[in-house]
C-alpha cells in the first residue's frame, strides 16, 4: 500500500512520522516538526523551531556531514543540517514567474506584500533578502529595497 500523508496526518495525527513503521531508516534531525498529539519522541528538548539562522548557528550532524542522495547511511547515521549549494538553476523558476507569469500590478503588489513582511526585521536580514531576490531579478530587489526606503522614513 501507498502511504498518503494527508491521510496519514487525519488518521494518526501530525506525528504520525515518529511512529516506528513510518520512522526512517536513519534518524533526521527536524526540529521543525515537534509538539502535537501523538507525540512520542523527546520532541527535541529545547532546540529552537528551525534549522539555523544567524542568531542560532546549526551544529553540522558529525556522522553524516556530505551526504548524497544515492548514498547508503550506516550505522547510526543521522542525517540533518546538511547546507544545500544554492545555484543558478534555483532562481529559474522564480525568475520566470516574475518575468512571464506575474503582470505590472501583480509584481507590485507581491512587492509591497514582501516588503511589509520585512520591516520588523533586523537590516541585515533585509540586506539578506534583498540579495537573494536580486539573484531573481535586480528589478526585484531594487523595488523591495525601495519600498522599505519609503516605509523607513514614514
Amino acid at each position: 500500500m501507498f502511504a498518503y500523508p494527508d491521510a496519514q496526518r487525519y488518521r494518526l495525527g501530525v506525528n504520525y512520522t515518529q511512529l516506528p513503521p513510518n520512522r526512517t531508516v536513519a534518524p533526521v534531525y527536524a526540529p521543525y516538526e515537534r509538539d502535537g498529539l501523538g507525540m512520542i519522541t523527546s520532541n527535541y528538548d529545547g532546540a529552537p523551531n528551525y534549522v539555523s539562522s544567524m542568531f542560532t548557528p546549526a551544529v553540522r550532524s558529525r556522522s553524516a556531514q556530505e551526504v548524497r542522495h544515492d548514498e547508503w547511511l550506516r550505522g547510526g547515521a543521522v542525517l540533518g543540517l546538511n547546507e544545500l549549494l544554492v545555484t543558478a538553476e534555483d532562481y529559474a523558476q522564480p525568475r520566470d514567474l516574475w518575468r512571464r507569469v506575474f503582470d505590472d500590478a501583480e509584481r507590485r503588489k507581491w512587492v509591497v506584500a514582501v516588503a511589509e513582511s520585512l520591516e520588523g526585521v533586523p537590516e541585515e536580514l533585509q540586506k539578506g533578502a534583498i540579495a537573494m531576490f536580486n539573484n531573481v531579478d535586480p528589478e526585484i530587489g531594487r523595488m523591495i529595497g525601495g519600498r522599505l526606503k519609503e516605509s523607513a522614513r514614514l
